[in-house]
């Protein structure tokens, strides 16, 4: 999303970026042996070339029509012109350390993508998603200043560009609320996901499309029965496809 005009912020934005150095790899995920530029980094990498050319960075939380937490970073210029990201906020511990650790990576990935600061080393997409699981992971145990390896993931993660879309992962929000509620959705979503991937992730972003669609699928079918009748019968299997899930 952007303004009506975005020239006067294109040109300074441009300006800014001609000045950026690259940030400091001061982070390490110890699961995928890579570095990373923390939040922190960022921020110092950008913060005076944004600020010398008229440009600064908002970040903050709405929710969306489906109940779903999102992080918006707003880019604005002093001229009025703006730009927007918008990334979903979905913690693998539904705890504040959870939360915190997810709030932190969206901030870092929403801000280094907006003003193109390079924040990651770049491993040709052989992580994809999975590192990002990872890293949330390792970040939430340096900030809580324990620096415990993480378990091993017994699979390799979907490739860049094959993870759920934004839709999807909207969909999934708002019928795991409606079926489960707030309190024991993040609970059941990590049950579920660990079996449609097979124990390699808990974490709904580390799905393939493919994946995802099978979790909806059943969500689905069941928000279907749950409105045609007062209860499910106890034989009632809506998951031909996915028979070791309990949905």
């Amino acid at each position: 999303m952007q303004s009506e005009t975005i020239g006067k912020l294109a040109e300074a934005l441009s300006k800014a970026q001609g000045s950026m150095s690259a940030a400091a790899m001061d982070g390490n995920n110890p699961h995928f042996r890579s570095r990373y530029a923390t939040l922190t980094a960022v921020w110092d990498a950008c913060r005076k070339p944004l600020s010398d050319n008229g440009l600064a960075v908002v970040q903050a939380f709405r929710v969306d029509e489906n109940g779903m937490l999102l992080l918006v970073t707003k880019l604005v210029h002093t001229s009025g012109e703006w730009m927007v990201s918008e990334y979903p906020v979905t913690p693998q511990k539904n705890d504040p350390q959870g939360f915190g650790s997810a709030v932190t990576y969206a901030r870092r990935y929403t801000l280094s993508s907006l003003v193109g600061v390079v924040a990651d080393d770049d491993d040709d997409g052989n992580a994809a998603s999975g590192q990002q699981a990872a890293q949330r992971q390792t970040e939430q145990r340096q900030a809580n200043g324990n620096g415990a390896k993480p378990a091993a993931q017994p699979a390799t993660a979907p490739q860049n560009g094959n993870g759920p879309s934004e839709k999807q992962m909207k969909m999934l929000y708002a019928l795991g609320i409606k079926l489960y509620g707030k309190d024991h959705w993040d609970a059941k979503r990590a049950e579920l996901v660990k079996a449609i991937t097979k124990s390699r992730s808990e974490s709904a972003a580390d799905m393939t499309k493919d994946e995802m669609s099978k979790i909806l699928d059943g969500l689905k079918k069941r928000a279907d029965l749950e409105d045609a009748a007062d209860e499910i019968p106890e034989d009632a299997n809506p998951f031909d496809d996915a028979p070791e899930m309990a949905f």
